[in-house]
């Protein structure tokens, strides 16, 4: 039973103690996977039905992936061991019932099972992110138009088309229109509050007449489908959870959580979440929650998603409950400690991943990971858009005002390039090096932020 699913290191054992709330930081490749397989079992030898375990996670391929690992490990009881093969087998039996999924297909059932008091049709289709943004475009192509045609905003349309061309209309504004949108949604914001809170601002008058126009587009389009989308699904569940009578009832239905990715998780999920396991003033009801989660590993930053939250929820939970794993079974000992190098000197209260054995005293001949940055503080680019974040961010700003500072932004533009064309030269340079020193172009490796920085 050397690589047994069911063998564990130390840390990760004390990752699975199921006798409380536990929120463990879990490094890339430490096993995390395992330790969630592991609790899981635990969970059901102590006598918790697989109907009362709640196991959440980022995706359904995740799931799947999950539940098989699941039973991969009762099989292997089943072939271990000379007891409780009843009740293993009955759980093997079970698994295909286990409440193993998404947040959001996790929200759908609960919408369904309470869709009569929410007068919706418990067949209710889901709009995918793919369909909502096609839709979402063409009803902000007839808002856009709707706008225009009605000449109450043609000085503040004419202004964008100056200070950005003809193109930006159809194309950049549209797309941050949806973002505007979604960042609005997200923060469970209605957009006629917001529109209430406007005094004189041409722009962002506009902004949200669009909206508000392309959100009625959007609505008849899900009635006509009867469809729901992730952001329906979420604020929905919300709201069916906020009658006691019905969190009593899930609570005594469900009585343990497992959540995978938690640094991917947004504020209306954890309400969502904290309602089956947490009492009415909000604090954490023993042995109820178990989250992992990586806050260097929140690279989608969708929906809402705020890595903090993680730190949050590991502090209601307490330095008692808070474990980590951070061995990394899955790289090199060298590609570790280049890691490390690199990731301590850009993120804060870092981490530092550990080599199996616990010898991280690693003797490196030479670099093989080089880290490129420039200071970009105090350049008058940077200026030009800090400018305009900060009057974005701002109330009342004349629009006479905000044209300005695009103008001054657009002037800025041709430095920006300039910028750009350093970072390329720089990235050139370190090839040219290696190039010296031997290697070949199919042994180097670029990582950059954005594809637009080589061209």
């Amino acid at each position: 039973m050397k690589n047994s699913i069911l063998t564990l290191s130390i840390e990760q054992e004390a990752a699975v103690d199921i006798t409380k709330n536990i929120a463990v930081s879990a490094g890339a490749g430490s096993g995390k996977t395992r330790v969630l397989t592991n609790r899981y079992l635990r969970l059901l030898d102590s006598g918790i039905g697989i109907e009362e375990i709640i196991a959440i996670t980022f995706t359904e391929k995740a799931a799947l992936e999950m539940k098989e690992r699941i039973r991969g490990a009762i099989v292997e009881k089943l072939e271990n061991s000379n007891e409780d093969k009843k009740k293993w087998q009955l759980a093997l039996d079970k698994l295909s019932r286990a409440n193993i999924s998404t947040i959001h297909s996790f929200c759908a059932k609960v919408i369904r099972e309470n869709a009569a008091s929410l007068g919706i049709d418990f067949k209710f289709n889901i709009i995918n992110e793919i369909d909502k943004k096609s839709v979402l475009y063409e009803a902000i192509d007839k808002s856009l138009e709707m706008a225009i045609s009605s000449g109450e905003y043609e000085e503040v349309i004419n202004n964008l088309v100056e200070t950005f061309g003809e193109d930006y209309l159809e194309g950049r504004f549209k797309k941050e229109l949806i973002e505007i949108s979604e960042k609005i949604s997200q923060k469970g914001r209605k957009l006629e509050e917001i529109f209430e809170e406007l005094q004189d601002d041409e722009l962002s008058n506009l902004v949200l007449k669009i909206l508000l126009n392309t959100e009625v587009f959007y609505k008849e389009y899900k009635l006509k489908n009867d469809g729901l989308d992730y952001t329906d699904l979420e604020m929905l569940c919300k709201e069916v959870l906020e009658d006691k009578r019905v969190r009593d009832r899930y609570k005594e239905r469900y009585k343990r959580f497992l959540v995978d990715e938690f640094q991917d998780t947004n504020e209306i999920q954890k309400s969502i979440i904290y309602s089956f396991v947490s009492d009415e003033n909000g604090k954490l009801l023993p042995k109820r929650l178990f989250v992992v989660g990586d806050s260097k590993q929140s690279i989608y930053g969708f929906r809402g998603t705020d890595y903090t939250i993680y730190r949050k929820v590991a502090e209601d939970i307490g330095e008692d409950g808070q474990k980590s794993l951070s061995t990394c079974y899955r790289s090199k000992p060298e590609i570790i400690h280049g890691i490390n190098e690199v990731f301590s000197r850009l993120i804060d209260q870092y981490e530092s991943l550990k080599v199996p054995g616990g010898n991280s005293e690693i003797v490196i001949d030479e670099k093989r990971l080089i880290l490129l940055t420039y200071n970009k503080d105090g350049s008058e680019d940077e200026g030009s858009v800090k400018k305009v974040k900060e009057a974005i961010k701002g109330k009342n700003i004349h629009i006479d005002k905000f044209k300005s500072l695009l103008d001054e932004l657009k002037s800025s533009y041709s430095k920006v390039q300039v910028k750009n064309s350093i970072k390329q030269e720089t990235i050139s340079k370190a090839v040219r090096y290696l190039f010296d020193k031997g290697l070949k172009a199919k042994d180097i490796c670029i990582l950059v932020r954005s594809k637009y920085i080589i061209p």
